[in-house]
């Protein structure tokens, strides 16, 4: 129990570990944080079990020397073997309600970082899905730039130098439209919403006329 005990705090340090690294969450690190919480509840479930099954044999125990002790009212053997076995069955219950609130707090500790982790996938799932929309967008402003070169080689004179001045502005929008989306994917996945906004006006301004 011991040794499980220690390798599923080492793998739950590991989960923390490998978050603050920046790396991003996947579904086999929520599977896994899961699996992490049914052990925990397992190692649980069997302190309780075992503690509640070792009290009720010092109980027993200490029901038996009472009734001897009882039986032999001044019999001072008698008497001490059943202080003895008082303090016995006390310590057996002080240790295992311990043992239990110990397993019930890494049960806990396992639950919120499954929690977190299972939040995590989600917002970086959304996140990926705006993404890949805003990316579309974008590329949307680059076929309409390589349009206008098109045309501008087709152009002389006041026309050619207006839409090449054209051109140049639209490549600043679609710059500041990039360096948007770049910003919101480099955000903490829990907070790219923050940098929506800014996305979205960058986008808006990348798709109005110049």
């Amino acid at each position: 129990m011991r040794q499980v005990t220690g390798i599923a705090i080492m793998a739950w340090l590991a989960a923390i570990i490998f978050a603050s690294s920046g790396c991003d969450v996947t579904p086999s690190d929520v599977n896994a944080a899961r699996e992490n919480v049914q052990k925990e509840q397992n190692e649980t479930a069997q302190a309780r079990a075992e503690g509640t099954q070792e009290v009720r044999e010092k109980e027993q125990r200490e029901k038996e020397l009472r009734e001897t002790a009882m039986r032999r009212e001044n019999d001072a053997t008698a008497n001490q073997q059943l202080r003895g076995a008082e303090k016995e069955t006390a310590e057996a219950q002080q240790r295992v309600n311990e043992k239990i609130a110990k397993e019930e707090r890494e049960t806990q500790k396992a639950k919120e970082e499954a929690e977190r982790l299972a939040a995590e996938l989600k917002a970086k799932e959304a996140r990926d899905a705006y993404v890949k929309d805003v990316n579309t967008e974008l590329d949307k402003v680059d076929a309409r730039i390589e349009a206008m070169r098109d045309r501008l080689a087709k152009l002389e004179g006041v026309e050619h130098e207006k839409l090449s001045a054209d051109i140049e502005v639209l490549k600043v929008r679609r710059e500041a439209f990039a360096d948007a989306i770049y910003g919101l994917k480099n955000e903490d996945v829990m907070k790219w919403e923050g940098k929506k906004p800014a996305v979205e006006q960058a986008k808006k301004d990348a798709q109005n006329d110049v």
